[in-house]
């Protein structure tokens, strides 16, 4: 959903707090904030990179340190690849990384890791990871609004087109046989 821009909506909004309130509570389902973790990582594709990310690891335990000795990352299947370290947010049950979000999930905040994935290999750390949660009134108001001004549209939508349509009585005169044979129609001669 959209957050409300439009000074026109939010007056239609404007003194129905109780309504707002009421809807909120009514679907407090569609009102969630989905597991998450936050995610820096480093991809690369060649085994000789990889051994030298986990023997860093098993050293000294410091991601930036393993992350350094690669001068790119470029993954094939996640955004901000580049030089440099790379963010991304996983959200739980997304195709985002969907092979390897169990082990992601797995994984303790400040935790790194090289994860292998079938396009390669991933040295990842956990910077934050977000349980699922329902969000606040305050925090879903503007969703609130915007579906609550979509619902109403659609309702009278759907009362204009009601209007509209008037019922059409056929009679039907005759009954078509279904042993009448079908005329063939002869093919036009293309040639």
């Amino acid at each position: 959903m959209k957050p409300i821009e439009n000074a026109l909506e939010c007056r239609r909004c404007h003194g129905r707090e109780k309504e707002i309130q009421d809807y909120f509570l009514k679907h407090r389902g569609l009102f969630i904030q989905l597991a998450y973790a936050s995610v820096i990582y480093k991809f690369a594709i060649d085994k000789g990179t990889v051994d030298r990310w986990e023997k860093i690891l098993a050293a000294t335990g410091d991601f930036g340190e393993a992350a350094n000795i690669t001068p790119t990352s470029v993954s094939p299947h996640l955004p901000g690849g580049g030089d440099g370290y790379s963010r991304v947010r996983v959200y739980q049950g997304d195709n985002q990384l969907k092979e390897l979000q169990e082990q992601i999930f797995k994984m303790k905040e400040g935790e790194s890791r090289v994860l292998k994935s079938p396009m390669g290999y991933y040295l990842m750390q956990i910077e934050q990871v977000q349980a699922m949660r329902h969000l606040t009134l305050e925090e879903a108001a503007d969703e609130v609004k915007t579906r609550m001004i979509d619902q109403r549209i659609s309702e009278r939508i759907s009362q204009r087109v009601d209007a509209l349509v008037t019922p059409v009585k056929v009679d039907v005169v005759g009954e078509l046989s279904p042993a009448q044979p079908q005329q063939d129609i002869p093919s036009p001669d293309l040639g």
